[in-house]
């Protein structure tokens, strides 16, 4: 096999980035067309070259987060209407191209993609991951087979950016999130620690649980807070871990990309009945 960086997709992430580049301009009562800019984000990337390519996707249903945390994302608003029709024609999409799309049910596409990067580094290869998401800084890594994130522009985040943006390294993104909290996921942090303050204390103690057995180190009101919160931290601190244990299977050369083995009459069909006339084109050529 040869080798040469995986690319590992979070549909999620994508999904949503490509529904906000086009709802801001969207006319009130109309569906925003993301799948297009899905359908040009795509493309776009085949340009870039992966060699190998995964998607990953989330859960339908509640996860072991859920179970744990019956809060967790419970303030989260539902998806606007018409977006998961998109997204599950973006997953189609991505089918077509003979990408693999890989989830499992109870677990989030975060612990997929932390699985996914354990077995693809298994066989020697570099991973990017196409995510701008800051749980996923725990999986970067310089160490050979390094792992980097990419949110598929310009912004690449490997360790040296964690350091210079959190001064911490990757082994230390669970603690901070754990002290930070994570408003969207539904986390709270510790009041009076932010992104300043948690790297201090972790540097500092030598670790969140050192953190919070040597609360007498902090001024009196950091010290009182972790105190109060102190359960509240090892908790948040389960739940920001990201599992590498999801029950999926990797077949590295099935996620090859080979423009020969794409459905393109099923790609020419499916950008005709959206409306992508020049990517129907394409296929047709």
């Amino acid at each position: 096999m040869t080798t040469g960086d995986a690319y590992i997709l979070d549909v999620s992430y994508w999904a949503h980035k490509a529904w906000h580049a086009v709802a801001k301009d969207t006319p009130e009562g109309h569906e925003p067309a993301m799948l297009g800019v899905f359908a040009n984000m795509l493309v776009k990337l085949f340009v870039h070259g992966p060699r190998y390519l995964i998607a990953a996707v989330e859960s339908d249903g509640p996860t072991w987060r859920h179970a744990l945390y019956p809060a967790y994302k419970a303030d989260r608003p539902p998806h606007p209407p018409g977006f998961d029709r998109q997204l599950t024609e973006a997953i189609q999409l991505l089918s077509l191209h003979r990408i693999p799309v890989v989830g499992a049910s109870g677990f989030e596409a975060d612990d997929t993609i932390a699985t996914l990067v354990r077995l693809v580094r298994a066989a020697g290869i570099p991973v990017v991951i196409l995510t701008a998401d800051k749980d996923l800084r725990q999986l970067v890594t310089d160490a050979d087979p390094m792992v980097v994130l990419w949110d598929g522009k310009d912004r690449w985040i490997g360790e040296r950016t964690v350091r210079r943006e959190w001064s911490i390294g990757p082994d230390r993104v669970g603690d901070f999130l754990a002290l930070v909290g994570d408003p969207g996921d539904g986390i709270p942090g510790v009041p009076g620690v932010g992104e300043k303050r948690a790297p201090e204390l972790l540097e500092r103690a030598g670790g969140l649980e050192e953190v919070i057995r040597k609360s007498v180190w902090w001024t009196p009101k950091i010290a009182a807070a972790v105190r109060a919160h102190a359960e509240q931290i090892r908790l948040a601190r389960r739940l920001v871990a990201l599992r590498d244990d999801v029950p999926v299977t990797l077949d590295i050369e099935a996620a090859e990309v080979v423009p020969e083995r794409w459905d393109r009459d099923g790609l020419r069909d499916f950008y005709e009945r959206a409306g992508l006339l020049r990517l129907a084109a394409r296929m047709a050529e």
